[in-house]
């Protein structure tokens, strides 16, 4: 009896591994479906707004996925809406809820749970603390919490990524309750940021909502693995060329590096500096600050008068083609700038303080600058580049990282086409529009802004600037590298740029991520093609149909994301069959049609909570049935070796 109690007990812990470790099979469905997304966000609140902007550019913008975008606040959503258009959509993001309330009406949500099983349903932040959400995501009692490190739970969503990763900010974590923790903060398993359940997903990382991929690379992994949630195969199209810029700041001086006294190079020194960028096949943007303002009298020198031989070093590179300029503002320093003239302080920082900023905003008047004070600067530097250089300038970046609306209107008045400031979602500290990589401002202005800095390739591990730099490119995001090309200190910061620096910076970056360098014009072409680029994308049991609008002849990358069971068998251009495992396709100018077919169905790794309850408690009830017995059998054991005892005792007294 003892044995055969351990025998049950062993034999029901072997099947409750083997069961929980068995993949659940997502049945693809039948009929073909296409591939489009709505974001539903509500526009009365800005982090709403701004989560909107980063889930459609990733997915719209640069991977020309069908997206739409619905605002709650402006527009009342109904059952009846929902009955009519869900049948749309492949995905459904929630960002109208992040606050942690849901407009949706009981008989909304019915509908919501009643599509369940076709749409995969996204949503972010508090919204888990709706009771509906929750039912539906898996997860429940969002909030606030301070995170050091993140772990990445072994998971398809998460494979290839590390294990632990050091984010150190606040973040909104939920606790599972139905649904499986993917992504759990260090040393608190039972708290989560990333929760899957089913074919849905909650995210609670506070940086995707802000779309900080450049800090946070591992988001964008994550973000193209939730679009095959359901179990199907799904493709996208990404830019093919793995395009890299250098941009570099403040050339070829600046007024407050004269009492900084930061060291530039001498013109030998760019000369070799040239040579190196062409030996590895790079090229360099530079800023142009045309003028100096002097401080005795305010006069504006241009710094051609200056630096005459400097300037002709750097006219040569630029004819070879090593250089793309831009204007970099006329002066680098406020229109009001009597007060920078009038200044008695020789304090560095303090001079620094007066003379910002010189479009935008000026934070000692705490005002925004006149649109006829920028407009009169804009008019003034250009010009002048312009005349250096001998062509039509369409390339501006603004001094500081600092402009606003009446900066851009100036700009587009004056011919300029490309606008190259710092990487943002939302709206700045001094009024800033947000800046994204290949969006358009409201006056056309064409975004290529800085993705990261020079000093992290320059000072990064190769591991690190994979992580980093390589992810972009791997997701077919342009990257601009930012510095300012001289030795420079700055409080606290510190920057050395020299020549072997530098070629030991490329040689590392031609090593880990293979960029193609290209100027900031060139990636600003390639994405102005890319937004006149259009998809439509049909779902099938066992195939794909990827129709592709192109404005010209032109190269795309196939991104097919296959949950694991499936394998790619096929792929058809335009009627030709090309090897199954080719991602690089050229296509003809007009229409374009993809044909991908697939074998397989996904074996994806699914939360059992039910059954896992369930093999438990007959665990634990074996376990306790069979103690007793043991016991039982050992009490029985024992009372009859007693029983015995007495006996033999009770034969020899009689006899």
């Amino acid at each position: 009896m003892c044995k055969r109690a351990l025998f049950t007990i062993v034999v029901l812990l072997v099947i409750s591994v083997i069961l929980l470790q068995h993949p659940v099979k997502l049945k693809p469905g039948n009929g073909q479906r296409e591939e489009r997304i709505l974001i539903l966000f509500n526009s009365l609140f800005e982090e709403s707004i701004t989560a909107k902007r980063v889930f459609k550019w990733i997915y719209g913008t640069m991977w020309r996925i069908p997206v739409d975008t619905y605002d709650v606040f402006l527009y009342k959503i109904n059952s009846t809406w929902l009955n009519e258009n869900l049948p749309r959509y492949s995905m459904v993001i929630f960002l109208d809820m992040m606050n942690g309330q849901s407009t949706l009406g009981d008989d909304t949500w019915q509908v919501i749970f009643d599509k369940d099983d076709r749409i995969t349903y996204i949503a972010y932040g508090y919204a888990v603390n709706d009771v509906r959400a929750s039912k539906l995501f898996g997860c429940s009692s969002a909030k606030r919490s301070y995170v050091e490190d993140i772990v990445l739970i072994r998971h398809w969503l998460t494979e290839g990524l590390p294990s632990q990763i050091t984010v150190k900010r606040s973040e909104v974590v939920a606790t599972p309750s139905g649904g499986q923790a993917i992504i759990t903060p260090w040393g608190a398993p039972n708290e989560a940021l990333l929760v899957v359940k089913g074919n849905n997903a909650w995210i609670g990382l506070t940086e995707l909502g802000e779309g900080l991929f450049n800090r946070y690379s591992y988001l964008l992994s994550i973000v193209e693995r939730l679009l095959a949630l359901d179990g199907k195969v799904h493709v996208h199209i990404q830019l093919p060329e793995r395009l890299l810029a250098i941009r570099i700041d403040d050339i070829p001086f600046s007024t407050e590096s004269w009492f900084w006294r930061w060291q530039y190079f001498t013109p030998q020194q760019y000369e070799k500096f040239f040579q190196i960028l062409e030996k590895h096949g790079a090229h360099v943007n530079y800023g142009i600050i045309p003028f100096n303002v002097s401080k005795e009298d305010g006069k504006w020198i241009s710094y051609i008068e200056i630096f005459p031989e400097t300037v002709q070093v750097i006219r040569e590179a630029e004819q070879r083609g090593t250089v793309e300029v831009a204007d970099h503002g006329a002066t680098h320093v406020t229109p009001y700038q009597q007060r920078y003239v009038e200044a008695k302080t020789t304090n560095p920082l303090d001079l620094t303080r007066i003379i910002r900023f010189e479009f935008g905003y000026d934070p000692v008047l705490k005002k925004p600058i006149p649109y006829e004070l920028q407009k009169e600067h804009i008019e003034k530097g250009v010009g002048e580049v312009e005349k250096w250089f001998g062509k039509k300038i369409e390339l501006f970046i603004p001094p500081w990282h600092v402009w606003n609306e009446a900066t851009e209107k100036a700009l587009a008045e004056e011919g300029i086409k490309v606008f190259s400031g710092d990487f943002r979602f939302r709206k700045g500290g001094y009024g800033q529009p947000p800046s994204v990589m290949g969006e358009k401002s409201k006056y056309g202005l064409l975004y290529v802004p800085t993705t990261h800095s020079w000093d992290l390739a320059r000072d990064g591990s190769t591991d690190t600037i994979k992580y980093y730099i390589g992810s972009f490119l791997d997701h077919g995001i342009p990257v601009v590298l930012l510095s300012h090309g001289r030795n420079w200190t700055f409080m606290k910061y510190r920057e050395v740029f020299s020549l072997s620096n530098v070629d030991s910076t490329l040689t590392k970056l031609d090593e880990t991520v293979k960029p193609d360098y290209a100027t900031i014009l060139q990636i600003a072409s390639k994405l102005e093609q890319w937004r006149n680029t259009h998809t439509s994308i049909g779902m099938g049991a066992d195939v794909l149909t990827l129709q592709i609008a192109a404005p010209a002849e032109m190269k795309v990358k196939l991104s097919i994301i296959a949950p694991p069971g499936y394998k790619i068998e096929k792929i058809v251009l335009n009627e030709e069959e090309l090897d199954a495992s080719i991602r690089i396709l050229s296509l003809r100018e007009g229409e374009n049609k993809v044909v991908i077919r697939f074998t397989g169905e996904a074996a994806l790794q699914q939360p059992m909570y039910p059954l896992t309850i369930l093999l438990v408690a007959a665990v634990v009830v074996s376990v306790t049935v069979a103690a007793s017995i043991i016991f039982a059998l050992k009490k029985k054991e024992k009372s009859a070796k007693y029983r015995a005892e007495v006996r033999k005792k009770s034969l020899r007294n009689l006899d």
